[in-house]
């Protein structure tokens, strides 16, 4: 009887099967097997069925259609509420794993985690720091400290420019006034003496010029050999006036020993320091020209 009724409504309101279906989220082999009397709907199906043909249930079970329609023509169409219901997606909060020590900024991603460490020496020791920047603190350290670098390469630049300057010009000026020496000795017949003259002009200049250039050992090695001394050993004299005169000669007469030989262990460097110059010069102006660092070259920015 039911499965009559509804086929009756259904065809009625020139329903399909499947329409119905799909407005009680069924299939339409169920609507099928209602209206054939295999089954029965449940009551909250019929609730529903009901509801979408505006009759009560009453009237969907007994099938008394005439009067449902008058006492519907007689009733306003109840309006139908929809609720809506709203879902609110709650995205899981992710963990902090480190914190910018530049900016403070949190940091959620690994990728996004920068780690570095700083060196400072204290006395002999060198100490580390470890820091933490995030990716835009740590692009901004990565762009000043290349272009510190490019800015600390163009001072030393500048530097060595000036100092191969220098090379050539203070040399210079010794060397020519040998060279006028060597040439008045020449005038004069005297060979000998101008032929060294030529030698000390020539190695003078490449002398004083790799003094200059700080780019090579001829410093270092006439600080060594300048540095030689002698160890004059302890005086012992007799608490008298001879003795303290005797004291006093002998105090002074090591210390001008100490000045000669002074004197002479810095002309000895000089002659060691102009030879080996002689050699060294030109790939000390090439470094200089070429902008190479050695470990012998100090240039303070």
């Amino acid at each position: 009887m039911i499965g009559l009724n509804i086929k009756n409504l259904r065809t009625k309101n020139n329903m399909t099967q499947k329409e119905l279906a799909d407005k009680l989220f069924v299939t339409s082999q169920a609507v099928s097997r209602w209206e054939n009397g295999e089954v029965e709907p449940s009551i909250s199906t019929m609730t529903e069925i009901a509801k979408i043909f505006n009759i009560s249930i009453d009237v969907l079970v007994n099938g008394d259609f005439e009067t449902a329609n008058e006492e519907a023509n007689k009733k306003e169409p109840e309006k139908e509420v929809v609720v809506e219901t709203k879902y609110v997606y709650d995205e899981p909060v992710k963990p902090v794993l480190a914190v910018c020590e530049n900016c403070n900024t949190p940091i959620f991603d690994s990728s996004g985690i920068h780690r570095f460490k700083t060196s400072h020496r204290s006395g002999r020791t060198t100490h580390y720091t470890d820091h933490v920047y995030c990716t835009k603190c740590n692009d901004k350290r990565i762009a000043d400290a290349k272009a510190r670098k490019i800015a600390i390469e163009k001072g030393k630049a500048e530097v060595r420019k000036k100092r191969r300057m220098h090379s050539f010009v203070w040399p210079s000026i010794v060397a020519i006034g040998l060279l006028v020496y060597a040439i008045i000795s020449f005038v004069s017949k005297n060979t000998t003496l101008g032929i060294w003259m030529c030698v000390a002009s020539v190695s003078s200049f490449t002398f004083f010029a790799c003094l200059i250039l700080q780019n090579n050992v001829v410093g270092e090695v006439w600080v060594t050999v300048a540095g030689w001394s002698i160890k004059w050993p302890g005086l012992i004299f007799e608490l008298s006036l001879d003795g303290i005169i005797w004291l006093i000669t002998v105090k002074l007469t090591l210390a001008i020993l100490s000045f000669l030989f002074g004197i002479a262990v810095a002309i000895l460097a000089t002659f060691i320091g102009a030879f080996i110059s002689l050699f060294i010069y030109p790939f000390a102006l090439r470094n200089n020209i070429n902008n190479v660092e050695t470990e012998h070259e100090e240039i303070d920015l």
